[in-house]
């Protein structure tokens, strides 16, 4: 592949660093310096903890760094920065009434996503955790299998899910900078698709500055989240695939500051033009570039694509773990930092991210870590999209703290990955979302997609938490480490939310967290029970995953969460009887927040009314200051629950006492002091 020879390979200012250190990395590839002259964007890593401005963050005040720099993760010892500044230069043009802050082409696709079990998956042979190009066809046979469960429409994709999250970011209510001119630019249809994402993203002031394509259908995403947290995307492009660069669009490529490339254009062979004419011109202008890899199977696909253009116009390139060992065609087993490392001798900027591991920034063939930021995963759609947008933020408001604007875009990233839907029903209703476009609201009514109103009610013949709902637990994870089923279920199935809680206890202490997740959608208590007692114990990402010599010292409580009521206000409910959810919308940068405590919490902490209140908005990420007139705001859904708690001696007796053995891993009894090789 011939590429550019007038460009050399960073815009530093200083010699590059060590390179990877792995034998198994493919050449470098090259690249070259844009015009200088414009505004620099110096980016340094700060040796010493960081607290990065609330202005800069946008309402994220505490970032939570720690006092030190010496990370490490599972990969070993990272070392960090001292001594000499790691700076970058970036540059931009400068502001002005007539320049876009950032621009962004891409895919736009409306997003149907839902929550289903791996049952729905494996029953329409879907394999889980992968992306599929589709047909209409197909697209009607899946939303047609969903009828009857709740989902969401939204103005999706993987470049728009950044620009709200900028825009965001960048409200000119929330500091002194102006605000952000985001815009993009794609194919839609003139179809109520169409016309339901423009009106989408106006109303996150991102201008949508193409015209509609006649006769067109806008292509459409369907987002499959299971209980694990992991999402199967299906994507049926239909006028998404199409990218036309005419004369209007150069105009506002040549105005931009920041011009976004989304990966999943490579996959269009037609656009591939359009996309190296606009980084031409995006170059020509000092227009900074970055682009997002956005998916494995479209890196491999158009492998010589991407690096064509991310060698020769890329400043800034965002990737996950598997995306940049793709990149670097390396093997799962090597460290997402090696892959960093590598990508930074090419690419003056790159941003790894590896899910709960955390994330890493390759500047100059070194790479940082970044430690993830705590939250109980509930969905991972869009986490590295808005990943992505803290950085951008960061730069394009001239932050030179490398440190701090990651830490920026790990929190922004967790606040997503943690929230509940804004559309998300405790309980699913049939036929309460239509499939049928003529459902979306039509462009400017602000509506959503066939979405009806109410209150969640409890279904009929509740469930309560039983012993043998806490052994079903026990048994799913003795099985994990076995490699086995878990025995058949000695209870009854229902429908219900739950939550699985486990704690830990040694010489007799007072049990200490070590995870704790659930859903506050009803779902089958049966699978969900076996799949969030694994979800729990092994993938809270705030907790190392449980392992199997722990098993003699934990307790395992299970909640099945009843009467759901609205609240007449935040102070209406009672401690110790009740859970809440609350969502509020922070009144500084628009940004709705949300999240729950189990009812016995509060009762727990010894808190009050208002103590529990105030820790479940910092528990909800906001980072302001709290006033009563805030509070009033907040609307608060309470419930209640059963409970059933049981430690594993008792489990252990109960086994041995109905199935006449006690519990064992690969024939060894499992008692204090096991040590099975986990």
């Amino acid at each position: 592949m011939a590429l550019a020879s007038s460009r050399p390979l960073h815009r530093i200012s200083a010699p590059p660093l060590s390179s990877p250190s792995s034998s198994s990395l493919p050449l470098a590839r090259r690249r070259a310096a844009r015009p200088r002259g414009c505004i620099r964007f110096a980016m340094r890593w700060e040796g010493r903890g960081v607290v990065v401005a609330r202005a800069l963050l946008g309402g994220f005040e505490d970032v939570g760094t720690s006092e030190s720099d010496d990370e490490e993760d599972a990969h070993g010892a990272l070392r960090s920065y001292e001594g000499e500044d790691l700076s970058l230069e970036l540059h931009a043009p400068s502001s002005g009434p007539e320049r876009w802050d950032i621009l962004g082409l891409g895919q736009a696709m409306v997003d149907f996503s839902g929550m289903v079990d791996d049952e729905f998956l494996e029953r329409l042979g879907i394999e889980k955790g992968t992306r599929k190009v589709i047909n209409h066809e197909e697209r009607g046979q899946v939303l047609r299998a969903m009828d009857g469960c709740s989902y969401k429409a939204a103005a999706g994709g993987s470049l728009s899910n950044s620009l709200v999250a900028l825009s965001r970011l960048g409200s000119s209510r929330s500091t002194s900078y102006p605000e952000l001119r985001i815009a993009m630019a794609a194919s839609v249809g003139s179809d109520p698709l169409g016309s339901f994402y423009r009106a989408k993203l106006r109303r996150a002031n991102v201008h949508f500055l193409s015209k509609p394509i006649k006769d067109g259908t806008t292509g459409t995403v369907i987002v499959l989240t299971t209980p694990d947290a992991q999402r199967t995307m299906l994507a049926y492009q239909g006028t998404s695939s199409t990218l036309s660069y005419d004369s209007d669009l150069a105009s506002i490529v040549s105005k931009s500051n920041v011009l976004i490339v989304e990966g999943y254009l490579f996959e269009l062979p037609h656009t591939i033009k359009a996309i190296k004419q606009a980084c031409e011109d995006a170059h020509k202008n000092g227009t900074l570039i970055a682009v997002t890899a956005s998916d494995v199977s479209c890196i491999k696909r158009c492998y010589n694509d991407f690096w064509d253009i991310v060698a020769n116009y890329a400043d800034i390139l965002f990737a996950n773990a598997n995306e940049a060992r793709a990149f670097c065609e390396l093997s799962s087993t090597e460290s997402p930092m090696s892959a960093a490392r590598y990508l930074s001798h090419s690419v003056p900027l790159v941003s790894v991210t590896d899910g709960v591991h955390g994330s890493y920034i390759g500047v100059k063939g070194e790479a940082v870590y970044i430690p993830p930021s705590p939250c109980i995963p509930v969905d991972t759609c869009g986490a590295g999209d808005a990943y992505a947008s803290g950085i951008l933020y960061g730069i394009i408001r001239g932050s030179s703290d490398l440190k701090g604007i990651s830490l920026l875009a790990s929190r922004v990233a967790a606040v997503v990955v943690g929230q509940q839907e804004e559309t998300r029903r405790l309980f699913p209703r049939s036929h309460a979302c239509s499939t049928s476009v003529s459902s979306v609201p039509e462009s400017g009514s602000g509506g959503r997609l066939a979405f009806s109103g109410g209150q969640p009610q409890v279904a009929a013949g509740m469930v309560v938490a039983t012993e043998e709902m806490a052994v079903y637990c026990f048994d799913a994870l003795v099985a994990h480490y076995s490699g086995d089923q878990p025995p058949p279920p000695a209870f009854e199935e229902g429908i219900h939310p739950l939550f699985v809680t486990w704690k830990k206890s040694t010489n007799g202490s007072e049990p200490r967290l070590r995870g704790c997740i659930g859903t506050l959608e009803a779902r089958q208590i049966v699978t969900g029970f076996r799949e969030y007692a694994l979800t729990s114990a092994l993938r809270d990402r705030r907790f190392p995953p449980i392992q199997s010599k722990e098993l003699p010292y934990l307790e395992c409580t299970i909640s099945i969460l009843t009467e759901y009521e609205t609240a007449l206000n935040h102070l209406d409910w009672e401690v110790g009887k009740h859970g809440l959810i609350i969502e509020f919308t922070d009144p500084d940068y628009n940004m709705r927040h949300t999240a729950t405590y189990l009812p016995e919490v509060a009762a727990h902490e010894g808190w009050t009314h208002l103590e529990t209140i105030d820790s479940l908005m910092r528990k909800a990420g906001y980072d302001g200051t709290i006033t009563e007139s805030l509070r009033k705001t907040i609307r608060v859904t309470r419930y209640q629950s059963t409970l059933y708690i049981m430690h594993y001696g008792e489990y252990a007796a109960y086994v041995k006492k109905n199935r006449g053995a006690a519990p064992a891993i690969n024939g060894a009894p499992v008692a204090n002091g096991f040590k099975p090789g986990h």
